[in-house]
């Protein structure tokens, strides 16, 4: 009932829809609309009966590619038949295909997907009409793709680039799309954000020059992000430490005052305990760890030590060697592996928040082929 009352909404839309109201006049208006379609169209996939099937049929044949994107899907994953012109239209729609791709590989369908070849020349143009639209307030009237770029990015993995053309308003930008990752195929939707328009007009420059632009670019984005610093932390001394300089006061005046000879002299151990514990903590105090650009860095006394994110194979806590337990007999340190199953950098477990630690590291790594092994605190 709620989507038949969506469609009435929809319906006056219908036989005038064109790519410039969506985004430009309607745009306050028809989206939401759209995106509610969206929403019940999804949830039919898991709260289906046979009276929905009129409706999921009824809106495959809609103008709107989104909206027959979901109908679809609804479709195939509840056995209603859908015709192949059907799948073509969403796979080469400019505004569906990216998305349509993605729906089709969430319900393990990508067989069906129409296009066999050359896949990645679709997604391209429907990412950058995408991010233009939602990013740049324009609707391009065309976008070709001129070139691919195939390079690396900072972990030597290879990536791939598409300078294109979009033309608007008796003007015709140069932009970027990608960065596709070429690790498992050459045609593959995967991709790290990097799409950018350039400034200027296309013939201003030359494909070479666009291209060197591009690789100076990257360079100094290389240089930028190598300084970037995703994540500092030093060891900190509990306040409760001092309580324990409270009670050797007590019992320093209770020595004192009686002249007990035992008692002066475990008193004085005490001290000597309390004392060394702090050296040993306030040393502990100037280490400092970093995640640097694409380095762990932990700083100990002034020396450095590192270790790439790409080379790191698995992370655990661990206790600490004897010497440091002799201090703290709870002591643990975080252990960073290499590849190679061997110990490349090891730091107490209080220098970091290890929660917060755990997490940047995931996250920084979570496009490696080969993922670290993080252990849960």
């Amino acid at each position: 009932m709620d989507y038949q009352k969506q469609v009435e909404e929809f319906l006056p839309y219908q036989n005038d829809y064109d790519i410039k109201f969506v985004y430009g006049s309607w745009k306050e208006t028809y989206l939401q609309i759209r995106s509610v379609m969206s929403i019940y169209l999804s949830l039919m996939e898991y709260y289906f009966n046979d009276e929905m099937t009129p409706f999921i049929k009824e809106a495959m044949s809609f103008t709107d590619p989104f909206i027959r994107t979901n109908a679809i899907i609804a479709a195939l994953q509840r056995d209603i038949d859908v015709p192949e012109e059907q799948l073509l239209n969403c796979a080469t729609n400019i505004e569906s295909t990216e998305y349509f791709y993605w729906e089709i590989l969430r319900i393990r369908k990508e067989h069906l997907f129409p296009i066999k070849e050359n896949k990645q020349a679709y997604f391209a143009k429907s990412h950058l009409f995408l991010s233009i639209v939602h990013e740049h307030d324009f609707v391009p009237e065309t976008i070709e793709l001129i070139k691919h770029l195939d390079i690396e990015n900072s972990y030597n993995q290879p990536i791939r680039y598409y300078l294109a053309s979009v033309s608007y308003d008796d003007q015709i930008i140069p932009a970027w799309v990608g960065a596709y990752a070429l690790e498992e195929e050459d045609d593959s939707v995967h991709m790290w954000e990097g799409t950018y328009l350039e400034d200027g007009q296309f013939n201003e420059k030359s494909i070479e020059e666009h291209v060197q632009l591009f690789m100076d670019k990257r360079e100094n984005e290389k240089e930028e992000d190598a300084s970037i610093v995703y994540y500092e932390s030093k060891p900190k001394l509990s306040k409760w430490f001092y309580t324990w300089y409270l009670l050797l006061a007590i019992r320093g005046y209770r020595a004192f005052t009686t002249m007990d000879p035992v008692y002066i002299t475990l008193t004085t151990l005490f001290a000597i305990l309390i004392v060394s514990y702090q050296i040993y903590k306030t040393k502990l105090l100037k280490n400092k760890i970093e995640i640097i650009g694409n380095a762990v860095r932990y700083t100990e006394k002034d020396a450095h030590s590192q270790i790439l994110l790409e080379d790191i194979k698995k992370i655990t806590i661990q206790k600490s060697n004897m010497k440091a337990r002799l201090l703290d007999r709870r002591s643990k340190v975080v252990a960073i592996y290499n590849k190679q199953n061997k110990v490349a950098l090891e730091f107490p477990l209080e220098c970091v928040s290890y929660d917060e630690f755990a997490f940047v590291v995931d996250e920084l790594t979570d496009h490696l082929k080969e993922q670290p092994h993080i252990q849960q605190p």
